[in-house]
């Protein structure tokens, strides 16, 4: 998982996509308020987060975490990234990129075991328009890849991380408008 978020990071940077906490982009949560949540949900799909469909905050954090869970889905099956795609806006460029850089990784045929993204503190900020800011430190445990034939096998180590996504509200549910790494 390290070496596809250190993918990710790469792209961003070239496409000057990379949002980080230090200054210059006025939307970024500047810190965890001191009542910051914490979620102990890993994967999930849209059944298990009730209130994912609302447009509230609370319904913002639980569509946050169903899509934690497409992210997971997308990783143990090998890079079916079809139910990210269908949970972000059309124009999502992060998210096009986060995607293809997760097909390219895991690649079909691969036999996914571990490196599940799991919710840790997050922070919210309203934006405009109903849109709402999730700022989200997950955690991930070690992974093993196993590709088709075995010059490509890879161990990965556990790790975390800090990422931030942009939601926006879209025929009545909500979508990923921007999905990138807090450096």
């Amino acid at each position: 998982m390290r070496t596809v978020w250190l993918r990710l990071l790469a792209g961003l940077v070239s496409a000057g996509l990379l949002l980080t906490g230090c200054g210059g982009d006025s939307s970024e949560p500047k810190s965890q308020p001191k009542e910051s949540k914490s979620s102990t949900s890993p994967s999930a799909t849209p059944s298990e987060e009730p209130g994912a469909g609302e447009k509230t905050e609370a319904g913002a954090i639980a569509f946050v975490e169903q899509y934690v869970g497409f992210i997971n889905h997308a990783q143990s099956t090998g890079g079916d990234t079809s139910k990210m795609a269908a949970a972000e806006t059309a124009n999502c460029v992060s998210c096009a990129h986060n995607r293809k850089v997760i097909e390219d990784f895991y690649g079909p045929g691969a036999k996914v075991e571990g490196g599940d993204w799991v919710m840790g503190q997050y922070a919210t900020k309203a934006g405009p328009a109903g849109s709402w800011l999730v700022a989200l430190d997950v955690t991930y445990g070690p992974q093993t890849v196993d590709r088709p034939g075995t010059q490509k096998d890879e161990k990965l180590k556990p790790g975390k991380q800090r990422v931030k996504f942009k939601l926006v509200w879209r025929d009545g549910s909500w979508k990923v408008a921007e999905n990138t790494r807090i450096a």
